[in-house]
């Protein structure tokens, strides 16, 4: 019976060609994809009004409270980034279904989860081990390239914690589906799960796994603070702007430049596009060159 262990090295065997990909994989597939398209696309998109499991550890505060209590505040998602979105569904109905081809046990798939109280969905079981399927950026997959999220040191050897590694709340995420498995016969291990991650920009496939009894043990303190920060008054942001290199300017952090309320938390922002992107500037004590265009 293969293991989660030699996951990567098998698919990669399917990739080859002659090694176990049939038409029931390709019907799998090609029906998995259908099915999210038809979520995806046939109801205008709206913005979610209560926190699921993907969302509990989010490390800001208000941004949950945000969803739950002015969801209508939400910015708008353009087309740009909703096609990105389902790229993602894709990548993982395809590492899904090569899993499948490669011989490994694969059940589990998008079955409904609740925690305390608060709903969601894991992604699969693989050969009795929990796991959550991300699609990644070439940058982004360094942090699960070298085991980051739960913090790590830098080149300097300074130690950057997790609040500002996991900025999308990926290890709460991981451990609330493992929680939601615990009684699940399917599931043989019991304390540590994995992400399996595919690149967006190349077929690069990463398995990061991590010990999560203290996520697990303290889940319910975890998920009762989230609740009691969604139906209480609203909370102080959770993150301060932070220096723009040596210009004297301020811009706001990673968390809140990806965060869906930040035009209404920080109204005063000034959006600039830098050739890497875009920055919003808090205080422009020296504007950007002329070049660099004001949105």
């Amino acid at each position: 019976m293969k293991t989660i262990a030699t996951l990567i090295d098998d698919i990669h065997e399917v990739i080859e060609g002659g090694n176990g990909w049939t038409e029931e994989f390709a019907k799998f597939f090609s029906e998995t994809i259908g099915k999210q398209s038809l979520v995806a696309f046939s109801e205008p998109n709206a913005p979610r009004d209560w926190v699921g499991l993907s969302a509990v550890g989010k490390p800001c505060d208000l941004e949950k409270w945000y969803i739950v209590n002015e969801s209508h505040k939400a910015d708008k998602m353009p087309p740009e980034l909703l096609g990105t979105f389902f790229y993602g569904h894709m990548l993982e109905a395809f590492v899904l279904s090569l899993a499948m081809a490669a011989g490994h046990r694969v059940e589990g798939l998008q079955e409904p989860l609740n925690v305390f109280g608060v709903p969601g969905s894991g992604d699969a079981i693989i050969d009795g081990h929990v796991v959550d399927v991300k699609s990644s950026g070439t940058r982004a997959m360094e942090k699960f390239t070298y085991h980051q999220l739960k913090g790590y040191h830098n080149k300097k050897d300074e130690w950057v914690p997790a609040r500002d590694v996991d900025g999308f709340g990926y290890i709460s995420q991981l451990s609330s589906y493992l929680y939601g498995y615990k009684d699940d016969p399917r599931v043989h291990d019991k304390e540590n799960a994995s992400f399996f991650v595919v690149g967006k920009e190349r077929f690069k496939l990463q398995l990061d796994t991590y010990n999560l009894k203290d996520e697990l043990e303290n889940k319910q303190k975890e998920i009762e603070h989230t609740k009691a920060v969604t139906t209480g008054p609203r909370p102080p942001r959770g993150f301060s702007d932070v220096e723009d290199g040596k210009s004297g300017n301020r811009k706001l952090g990673f968390q809140c430049s990806y965060c869906d309320f930040r035009k209404d938390c920080w109204p005063d922002t000034r959006t600039f596009w830098y050739s890497n992107g875009p920055r919003h500037l808090t205080n422009v004590t020296r504007p950007p060159q002329e070049h660099i265009k004001e949105t």
